[in-house]
């Protein structure tokens, strides 16, 4: 095979991938993948004050940002199931008798959240506040 043969094919070779790595986008492109953390074990409290005793059982998944935004939440998890405890413990049988009722409670529970990591980090990594399951027993 002669040289000119052999530099034809590579110059073939090369316009056939060139186009393909030009496309390719750097891992510094891609955006962090979401990821989700269930807060374990699942809350269940009582709720409603000194009148009749209810309770509520609420299974809690926070979906975050990327690796960094799993180790934050995981890190102050002990905060994070603190603070949520106290919120659910105030509720009251009209606060989460409706559907309007509860996802006030999941955007009280997501602000509460977001709150503690941005004053721990400065940063929060976290996207969304999930209940995966909610039951209220009265």
């Amino acid at each position: 095979m002669t040289t000119k043969g052999l530099d034809k094919r590579i110059l073939v070779l090369l316009l056939i991938f060139l186009p393909f790595g030009l496309w390719a986008e750097d891992d510094e492109d891609v955006p962090p993948a979401t990821r989700y953390v269930e807060v374990e074990p699942v809350f269940v409290t009582n709720y409603g004050g000194l009148d009749r005793l209810a309770y509520m059982k609420v299974q809690v998944t926070l979906r975050v940002l990327g690796a960094e935004g799993e180790a934050q939440v995981k890190h102050h998890m002990p905060y994070i199931k603190d603070t949520l405890l106290s919120l659910f413990a105030v509720q009251t049988n009209e606060s989460i008798s409706s559907a309007e009722g509860k996802e006030g409670l999941r955007k009280q529970s997501h602000q509460a959240v977001s709150e503690i990591l941005a004053s721990e980090d400065e940063t929060s990594y976290l996207e969304d506040l999930l209940f995966t399951s909610f039951v209220a027993q009265r």
